[in-house]
């Protein structure tokens, strides 16, 4: 192994375990001996940090850097900060009662009460995800080894959930084989194939669909490219009118604490240890290490397939 991978490696690994001094500090070792992947890697951490603009053109000089180097995914990142500096959005804000005007680039079909985003759609049906954030739930009801199949949100989402929708929706609704993989970092298993009317998302339906400018399109995963911060992944709480009269004396905290701000939302891939889930963070990251699975402030957001069809 030459040096420059060697101090990479070393910076991953301190990122890894948390120590973003000690990464750094390798990962200038790296750059300094030409390595792209550490140019790459610095100009992540100074954007994901960024408080305001001067953040963000440091962020772009180590990503430019990157790019001389070679590394082909610093060109979308430098258009990603081009455009926060064109629109003045350097400092992600939670104080804001309102909900951002987000122009997604997804279609959206009316559930009932409900908002969906249209991810993928062919002659018969489409691959849907609620908008916003239903409810906020644990993923399971205890703290332990479990897999989608079994987790006791899925018993949520396909029974409580489901029965809100109207005859006219819910019978367009498909019963869809799951596919339900594995941790591709830690390798823990993500259990059986099931069959569900409802959902959460994988991590590679996220990396599939839900990607600024849909740029992955791949199995492949990057390490420093899934831990970035993705604005289409941003998702906001938002409960509808049936969930919010009968359920919400079943929470144990105010939901107007966080209505209309981003909170985290669940995957159903396994974390990095079976009693975790992978989820998304309030700023749209990716976390393959996840949470544990009885974490109670993690939001739900429902996807689905349903046939086309009038309403």
């Amino acid at each position: 192994m030459n040096d420059a991978l060697f101090w990479n490696e070393e910076g991953i690994i301190y990122y890894k375990a948390g120590n973003m001094e000690r990464a750094i500090e390798n990962w200038r070792k790296a750059a300094c001996l030409g390595n792209a992947s550490a140019m790459f890697n610095i100009g992540t951490v100074c954007m994901r940090n960024s408080a305001c603009s001067d953040d963000l053109i440091i962020a772009m000089e180590w990503y430019e850097r990157a790019k001389k180097a070679g590394h082909k995914n610093a060109d979308f990142q430098i258009a990603k900060i081009k455009r926060m500096l064109e629109a003045d959005d350097c400092i992600i804000s939670d104080s804001s009662p309102k909900f951002p005007n987000l122009e997604l680039p997804y279609k959206r079909e009316k559930l009932g009460e409900q908002s969906f985003l249209i991810l993928f759609e062919d002659e018969e049906k489409m691959f849907c995800l609620s908008e916003f954030i239903v409810a906020v739930k644990p993923y399971h009801n205890a703290e332990e080894a479990t897999t989608w199949e079994n987790c006791s949100i899925r018993k949520w989402l396909n029974g409580d959930y489901f029965n809100l929708f109207d005859k006219a929706v819910s019978e367009r609704i498909i019963c869809k084989r799951i596919l339900n993989l594995d941790n591709p970092q830690y390798n823990i298993s993500g259990g059986s194939v099931t069959n569900d009317r409802v959902f959460l998302l994988s991590y590679l339906e996220v990396v599939q669909f839900l990607s600024n400018g849909n740029a992955y399109k791949t199995d492949t995963i990057d390490l420093m490219r899934i831990h970035d911060d993705d604005f289409l992944r941003k998702a906001y709480l938002k409960l509808i009118p049936i969930i919010q009269s009968s359920s919400k004396c079943e929470m144990i905290h105010d939901y107007n604490l966080i209505d209309g701000k981003p909170i985290g939302w669940w995957l159903r891939t396994p974390g990095e240890l079976p009693s975790k889930a992978m989820r998304i963070n309030c700023h749209g990251t990716l976390r393959t290490y996840g949470r544990e699975v009885n974490r109670e402030l993690v939001g739900i957001r429902p996807a689905l397939w349903i046939k086309k069809g009038e309403l």
